[in-house]
């Protein structure tokens, strides 16, 4: 909501990586639901989003775990990340990070459901 600035939302935003792994995907769903509104209602916080908790976010997409509503969560995050067309990570970026890993050196090692995630 417009009542929450950015910089009070800072010290939240950075609790939030370590609640996204595959150990519990139900937190995983909430936490990047909770991202998703966020980034919704302040475009731009892409910024501390992009440096706190993407690389958490990117890392739980090569997961071999990952399905049903944390998957969908995830994908609503990334629609709302490109929607909000900030400067600091735009579609093309977020489409890198996420192939690279796949089609880099590391792709034999992400798992066959990871790299389907991915894909989606």
């Amino acid at each position: 909501s417009s009542a929450l600035s950015v910089e009070m939302l800072k010290p939240v935003l950075d609790e939030l990586p370590p609640l996204i792994s595959e150990s519990d995907l139900h937190i995983a769903q909430l936490t990047l639901s909770l991202l998703t509104s966020v980034v919704s209602a302040h475009p731009n916080a892409v910024a501390i989003v992009h440096k706190s908790s993407l690389s958490e976010v990117l890392r739980l997409a090569e997961s071999p775990l990952l399905q049903g509503g944390a998957l969908t969560a995830m994908l609503e995050l990334f629609k709302c990340l490109v929607s909000s067309k900030s400067p600091v990570l735009s579609y093309h970026d977020l489409l890198g990070m996420l192939v690279n890993p796949v089609l880099g050196g590391q792709g034999g090692n992400i798992h066959k459901q990871g790299r389907a995630n991915i894909a989606k």
